[in-house]
């Protein structure tokens, strides 16, 4: 008899336990619909689109056109007024010599051409024999972009084609052509040597360093409006809309980046409805409203 009332009354306990655990879950469910918010706002959708792909590589603005600077007869180099990378002008004196022959005269040299100082063959002291090199200029005239591409991209550069070649040094980017495509490259580094011709443009000079950027392909990729995207914890996602107008947050792997959009590497799908808005105010089930209009 005991066994049975001890039966009972656990049987009556479980089941109060139940009935209160089903009430709560009610409560909390009516919770969630109280603190819920209706939002209109602009929804996009993930999307493929056919992108064009890069290939960048560092390099110098060089010249074709240089000539060396020497003297017409023997003499010893008292100055050389100029360093490398000076700028000189036509008519500039670079370097005085003094004779030696028996008057010991003084020899100027003066350059014949405007451009840049790019080497020094001579110091102070050292004998020059007439036709011997003191100097190398180079001329202000005919840049060319001399860059190397890799082995495995050679094959999709072509003479004559378009390249964008940013200076760091102006702080902007020029239309050149490539020019040239060595035939052999370095067996060690496994690189190929690229000539760039360069429009003319005030303030670029030999030596200077830029990238250039190759277009060397297509790819379709999964991409979203810049606008879109949430920062959360110092990682970005963005809000994306169930098939009951219900928001959710998710986090996004991302990769190129473009002016107004980015690529999608994982976290969405193509045709995935999203908001196109940082709202912060914004929270998971929160419900969007169908007039908010869908960008195309």
């Amino acid at each position: 008899m005991k066994t049975s009332k001890q039966l009972l009354l656990v049987t009556f306990l479980m089941t109060g336990f139940f009935a209160l655990a089903g009430c709560s879950d009610e409560d909390d469910s009516s919770t969630v619909k109280t603190n819920s918010k209706s939002w209109n706002l602009p929804v996009t959708k993930a999307e493929r689109v056919n992108k064009p792909v890069y290939y960048s590589s560092t390099g110098s603005v060089v010249t074709d056109q240089r000539i060396d600077i020497a003297s017409p007869v023997a003499g010893l180099v008292r100055k050389i007024l100029v360093v490398n990378g000076k700028k000189v002008t036509k008519g500039q004196t670079l370097a005085i010599l003094q004779s030696t022959s028996k008057k010991q005269r003084e020899i100027r040299i003066v350059s014949p051409v405007t451009g840049v100082v790019v080497a020094r063959h001579k110091r102070i002291g050292d004998l020059v024999v007439p036709r011997a090199a003191i100097l190398t200029i180079n001329l202000n005239q005919g840049f060319i972009f001399e860059t190397y591409v890799s082995e495995s991209r050679i094959g999709k550069i072509k003479v004559n084609e378009k390249v964008f070649v940013h200076i760091d040094a102006l702080d902007a980017s020029v239309l050149g052509t490539v020019a040239r495509i060595a035939s052999s490259g370095d067996p060690v580094a496994r690189r190929y040597r690229v000539k760039i011709v360069l429009p003319g443009k005030k303030g670029l000079f030999p030596g200077m360093f830029g990238r250039s950027r190759f277009r060397i392909g297509s790819e379709d990729v999964l991409v979203i409006p810049k606008t879109a995207l949430i920062e959360r914890g110092g990682l970005q996602g963005s809000f994306v809309i169930d098939n009951e107008s219900n928001v959710h947050f998710r986090w996004l792997r991302l990769g190129k980046v473009w002016s107004k959009s980015v690529e999608v590497l994982s976290g969405l799908e193509a045709g995935e409805k999203i908001i196109n808005a940082n709202e912060i105010g914004l929270r998971d089930g929160d419900v969007i409203n169908s007039d908010g209009g869908v960008d195309e």
